[in-house]
């Protein structure tokens, strides 16, 4: 193998200024990503070269990665129809439209679990708090239909969704009867579409609100090793056909003035718009040029692409573990970036 001199006179160089503490004094005022720079561009011609063959070789990989994903896609196609039939057992269940036997009700831990139910009920009612018999008259009561309030309890539990329910939205989310996932395809361009079932209500006249998320499966040319699988790349919402003064969404004031010149009365209508659960069917609008992007529009389109994923591959399918609360110890497992600060090599 050849001996590179550039090579061996950069490793001296680099090794003169990390001895010297110069080096780690300097790096420790940059963020990870300046350093990772800084470090690169330190190299000799001869060596950055060689990063660049390798960023064309992570790019094939990526590319590789695009055709995974792809063949991913139809594989979760041809599984789809089998997930909806369990989805729409889980609907008759909810719905009280089915009732499960004696096998289907019973589960792992269910004394275990019962027991700790009835501590907690008689531990309540000791402490007087609440007496602990009407708190297990409530949990016992045989006489309503279904699950009550099921996908209300689902959203309340799912962290990333929880603080956009408002107090105004409880009562319309408890008409809610069924969230689901269905693919989607518009001039060539995949995507899902969230379907939001409701029982009908006092509040708007729809039965089912929809939500579509666009997804696309290529590199970025601009920035090709980004690449990170498949991303939202838009989304569209619904038009809500509310109720008079029923809106959730935006309220209307009515003032009445007097003119200074001609003394007349008129009226004065302002709207203003409300927070509320259901401003995720009027998504935020991303700039056509990234020159005119607010950065905080930039931020809820984001925050709303989030929302029909974490909707889609967590919240539809484990719903129940949602309803339990049992999905909430997953949720807390997210590694800190934090927890792998950038290191010198020593």
């Amino acid at each position: 193998m050849a001996f590179d001199p550039d090579s061996r006179h950069e490793f001296d160089q680099f090794e003169a200024l990390q001895n010297s503490g110069l080096l780690d004094s300097l790096y420790e005022s940059l963020t990870s990503k300046q350093r990772a720079m800084a470090h690169y561009k330190s190299l000799s011609p001869t060596v950055r070269g060689r990063v660049r063959a390798l960023k064309r070789i992570q790019c094939e990989t990526l590319k590789l990665e695009v055709q995974f994903y792809k063949e991913l896609s139809k594989l979760e196609q041809r599984f789809a129809d089998q997930h909806q039939k369990l989805f729409a057992q889980r609907k008759a269940i909810v719905a009280g439209d089915y009732e499960p036997t004696s096998e289907e009700t019973s589960w792992y831990g269910n004394e275990e679990e019962h027991a700790d139910v009835q501590n907690s009920l008689t531990k309540l009612g000791n402490e007087g708090d609440a007496p602990a018999e009407s708190g297990a008259s409530s949990l016992t009561k045989t006489n309503c239909r279904g699950i009550p309030g099921f996908w209300l309890t689902v959203l309340k539990h799912a962290p990333l969704i929880c603080d956009a329910i408002q107090p105004a939205d409880v009562p319309a989310l408890k008409c809610l009867k069924d969230i689901r996932s269905v693919a989607i395809e518009s001039n060539g361009q995949p995507g899902f579409q969230l379907e939001f079932e409701f029982e009908p209500n006092e509040y708007f006249s729809d039965t089912v609100l929809t939500k579509r998320y666009f997804v696309s499966y290529e590199l970025k040319e601009e920035d090709p090793l980004t690449y990170d699988g498949p991303e939202v790349v838009a989304s569209e919402g619904c038009k809500i056909n509310w109720y008079p003064e029923k809106d959730l969404t935006q309220t209307t004031h009515s003032k009445t003035q007097r003119s200074r010149l001609s003394g007349e009365k008129h009226t004065v209508t302002r709207t203003t718009t409300n927070d509320s659960f259901f401003q995720f069917f009027d998504p935020p609008k991303p700039a056509n040029s990234p020159k005119r992007t607010n950065a905080t529009t930039e931020q809820k389109v984001l925050e709303d692409f989030d929302w029909g994923q974490y909707l889609k591959e967590r919240v539809i399918p484990r719903a129940v573990s949602y309803f339990t609360g049992e999905s909430l110890d997953l949720e807390n497992e997210v590694d800190d970036p934090d927890d792998f600060p950038f290191q010198l090599p020593r």
